[in-house]
């Protein structure tokens, strides 16, 4: 009887370690890869230029157009002589896929060294095209937005910068 009750616990015991491995596997190796991409360049081809403006004893605005145009309201145009939408060229990996961010409504101020001179806000801006394709690895684009004169603005010359970001989709 002890020799049935030995050989009944082997048995179990060959069982249970045969049910023990059936749920499990290990592969024997596994691959990884990776693609490096060319960085995504941004070069600026021309500045944004509003061109001459008369002011008014109750302000206005100027918008430039992505085409060169301006459009007044509340101001005189000046020559269009030099009037431009800022224009960049984006690269990088041929046909990849980008998206241009331009900077929020007023965070762009035009200053100059006039005594008595207001700062003018930048707003609305535009681009064309706001996203793309790279073509044989490079495409333009072009800025433009909306100038807000404050009422009575001194005459000078008023700039600022502001930052064009574009990032792979």
């Amino acid at each position: 009887m002890k020799k049935l009750l030995v050989f009944a616990v082997v048995i179990l015991g060959f069982t249970a370690v045969s049910f023990g491995q059936q749920g499990s596997a290990t592969l024997s190796t596994a691959s990884a890869s990776a693609k490096i991409i060319s960085p995504i360049t941004l070069t600026l081809v021309n500045n944004m230029v509003f061109g001459a403006i008369a002011t008014s004893p109750a302000g206005g605005t100027v918008i430039l157009g992505l085409d060169n145009s301006r459009i007044a309201s509340g101001v005189t145009l000046g020559t269009n002589a030099g009037v431009q939408a800022a224009k960049f060229t984006v690269g990088g990996e041929g046909t990849a896929h980008y998206k241009v961010t331009l900077p929020a409504d007023n965070s762009v101020t035009l200053i100059s060294g006039a005594s008595g001179a207001k700062p003018m806000n930048l707003t609305a801006f535009i681009d064309s095209p706001d996203a793309g394709t790279l073509t044989a690895g490079t495409q333009d684009f072009s800025v433009a937005a909306t100038l807000n004169i404050p009422a009575a603005q001194v005459a000078g010359d008023y700039t600022a910068t502001f930052p064009v970001t574009v990032t792979y989709e």
